[in-house]
């Protein structure tokens, strides 16, 4: 199952068999409707009373890609870093905790990426990067545009004992290691998107 998040609220890309059985039919969307496909994040953006859609598909990825063909695309990358200790690396930005991400930038790696922007965020290096845990969806608003933000997240390792420094000019607060229990509690509250990734990743 695919999903985009829409801050609280999701569309979720997926199989029949995966679709809820309680789910109406007026929350269905086929995913062989490329016409509606492409116009479907406009249409969820306009209906803010529509907590979540499925998009019944047989090809996630194929009906993906329709459906954000007319967006705005931004792609992204980040870590999930832990230590030696089992501690692992959180930043606040904005009222929440978070992982640090960034754009991609012009001539780099999605790995190169993600092992930038967590320097750069959190002063911790150095950095090695494992297996990509997961990608993320999620839209927003920029310049007018509703955009869609690509975020791949990768696991990291740091070997020694760097305390993390928050990159204020990015509006981080703070930037910490956590035990997996501190993680817990810290992100019960956090994005969406950003439980998927501690989800996947075990945590």
């Amino acid at each position: 199952m695919l999903t985009v998040y829409f801050e609280n609220r999701a569309i979720f890309f997926a199989a029949a068999a995966e679709i809820p059985s309680g789910v109406g039919q007026d929350y269905i969307v086929s995913g062989e409707d490329s016409q509606l496909l492409s116009a479907l994040p406009f249409i969820f953006v306009q209906q803010p009373d529509i907590e979540c859609l499925y998009v019944s598909t047989d090809d996630a990825e194929a009906a993906f890609a329709t459906f954000s063909s007319n967006l705005n695309i931004i792609d992204a990358a980040g870590g999930l870093v832990r230590d030696d200790e089992g501690r692992y690396l959180l930043i606040h930005r904005r009222g929440v905790w978070d992982l640090p991400k960034g754009k991609l930038e012009k001539g780099e790696s999605l790995v190169e990426c993600a092992v930038r922007e967590v320097a750069e965020e959190t002063g911790v290096e150095p950095l090695e990067a494992g297996e990509l845990i997961c990608v993320t969806h999620h839209t927003y608003i920029l310049d007018d545009k509703l955009t869609l933000k690509n975020s791949y997240w990768y696991a990291m390792i740091h070997h020694g004992d760097v305390q993390p420094v928050p990159q204020t000019e990015e509006e981080i607060a703070d930037a910490v290691w956590m035990s997996p229990a501190e993680v817990a509690e810290a992100c019960s509250t956090s994005y969406n998107s950003i439980r998927e990734v501690l989800h996947t990743a075990g945590l």
